[in-house]
């Protein structure tokens, strides 16, 4: 989620269409469903639906704050590398 919002901060700067607008509402929290996306970009974790203000001082220790940081985290980018390769995986053991 976090890499896609930053990906479409850049389609947004190169858009023609200044009214354009995007539905993000079931990965934000209600609060910040309204918001413009560079300040989505730039609010705490827990602005992502299911993470709390605890999660935002688990990640803080990690010194990941935002939503932003949180996209180019090496560990979230090794996570859905992951997440990206497991349909291809051969659980049967044979190359």
């Amino acid at each position: 989620i976090c890499r896609g919002l930053v990906a479409l901060e850049g389609a947004k700067e190169k858009s023609d269409n200044e009214d354009a607008e995007m539905n993000v509402n079931r990965a934000l929290d209600k609060e910040w469903e309204t918001k413009p996306l560079a300040e989505i970009l730039e609010a705490p974790l827990s602005a992502l639906q299911g993470l709390t203000p605890e999660d935002d001082q688990l990640f803080g220790k990690c010194r990941v704050k935002t939503i932003r940081q949180l996209s180019n985290w090496k560990f979230a980018r090794w996570a859905e590398a992951i997440c990206d390769f497991a349909e291809f995986e051969n659980l049967d053991g044979k190359h």
